[in-house]
């Protein structure tokens, strides 16, 4: 897994630009997510953010600045695969390992993190997952942070919707409208 975050930061500036090399990264990786070692799971989930990083500082997220040869809606469905296969979505204790899980989250909160903008089409993608978790994990406290991180991913969102400079909400997602 050390060896996997090294060869991200060594190629970064060419795995934007690369298929090949983000679906090598992304088959290396799927091996140590379903490992049996917990350790080796929770240190690819580390590693995982490394990559998210990478993506993150070349605007990749964002579809007007994007140098990814991945259109941005499906690099985020790709980077998030792994979050949902062990923890996401509507089997949030498919992965036994409450550390495990925990390692999950912590992933989905720097995922939110890096992301410049959630786009209305992303947030049911990104944000659905961690509501089913923060109401259905077996762990209180796993439950605790997927709340913790959804709200604070929303207070982003709104904050950033009424900065100055941004375009008012729609009436849709208007505070005080049904």
């Amino acid at each position: 897994v050390s060896t996997w975050r090294f060869v991200v930061h060594l190629s970064a500036a060419r795995i934007v630009s690369s298929r090949s090399i983000v679906n090598g990264l992304c088959k290396v990786a799927r091996s140590a997510f379903a490992s049996k070692s917990l350790k080796v799971k929770v240190a690819m989930f580390k590693s995982w953010r490394v990559l998210i990083d990478v993506f993150a500082h070349q605007k990749c997220f964002d579809k007007e600045k994007s140098k990814s040869s991945i259109k941005p809606q499906k690099l985020v469905a790709l980077l998030s695969q792994p979050m949902l296969r062990a923890g996401g979505g509507t089997s949030c204790n498919r992965e036994p390992s409450v550390v495990v899980r925990q390692a999950v989250l912590d992933t989905w909160a720097h995922f939110l993190d890096r992301m410049d903008r959630i786009d209305e089409g992303m947030c049911k993608d990104l944000l659905c997952p961690l509501l089913v978790q923060a109401t259905k994990d077996s762990d209180p406290l796993t439950r605790l942070k997927a709340a913790r991180i959804c709200a604070d991913t929303i207070h982003d969102v709104g904050a950033a919707r009424n900065a100055p400079g941004q375009e008012p909400p729609p009436a849709a997602l208007s505070p005080g409208k049904p």
